[in-house]
């Protein structure tokens, strides 16, 4: 009824979006191995086409990318990587930012350099998902990489 008296709440709904939410419905439950194989896909994807670089990246647009239900793909990463989208993408931002703060050929990189390298678009966002993974700063983890490097 309210979708007949406000049809603007369907403006941008598209019919794959719909058939996607009736497919959702109908199969809410994976086996270990149906999430296993979307495990695999996600992690294949992410090394190979890094769009963990891209700020702007939701479960919806990995999902479509891959041509995996976007619940079906968050439901992987929550039972198989034991993280949240968010979490468990910044496991590959924080990574590529480690990567990027210890290397000699990037040490003339700042850390704002490195987090926008890495996908993230705010400070407090990169430096508490920094430190919940590493247990430092970045500006600290960058300093100690400089001092083995002189060493």
């Amino acid at each position: 009824f309210q979708g007949l008296q406000h049809p603007h709440m369907f403006i941008g709904v598209s019919i794959e979006d719909k058939q996607m939410v009736n497919h959702d419905v109908a199969s809410s439950a994976l086996s270990d191995i149906e999430l296993e194989e979307i495990m695999l896909a996600v992690e294949s994807y992410m090394e190979e086409a890094q769009p963990f670089l891209n700020s702007g990246l939701t479960v919806k647009s990995l999902g479509r990318k891959l041509t995996i239900i976007p619940r079906n793909v968050s439901q992987a990463i929550n039972v198989k990587a034991n993280k949240n989208f968010s979490e468990y993408v910044n496991t590959f931002r924080i990574k590529l930012a480690c990567d990027l703060l210890s290397s000699p050929d990037t040490q003339d990189l700042s850390v704002m350099d490195v987090m926008l390298q890495s996908g993230f678009i705010t400070k407090s966002n990169f430096n508490r998902a920094f430190k919940a993974q590493t247990g430092t700063t970045p500006f600290d983890f960058k300093r100690k990489a400089q001092e083995k490097v002189k060493n």
